[in-house]
């Protein structure tokens, strides 16, 4: 085995070869190199490409996320509204309002 790949180990050594069998390295070399069967180098790749698959779908949003955002575009948008009120009082010469202590 390679002494660069005898470091590597579990699910990087995994990618690792798969990755390498992706850019068109042979198949034999790299089962010889893993100390590893064929087969098993090909299950692999072919697990890594399915979960590529699954990674790629479109998930909706967790139920909290949509949620939070609405909640945060409301809030984004009452402070809009708050300086436009402000601006336009100060500009028909309202004094502006105190500001509350905590």
């Amino acid at each position: 085995m390679n002494p660069c790949v005898q470091e590597l180990r579990g699910a990087l050594l995994v990618s690792v070869i798969v990755m390498r069998l992706l850019r068109g390295e042979s198949l034999d070399l790299l089962a010889r190199e893993a100390g590893q069967p064929a087969g098993r180098i090909s299950a692999w790749r072919d697990e890594f490409l399915a979960g590529g698959r699954e990674g790629l779908k479109a998930r909706p949003a967790p139920i909290e996320d949509v949620g939070l955002r609405e909640a945060q575009r409301k809030v984004g948008e009452l402070s809009m509204k708050v300086d436009i009120l402000k601006a336009l009082l100060e500009k028909k010469g309202h004094p502006p309002f105190p500001r509350r202590s905590k």
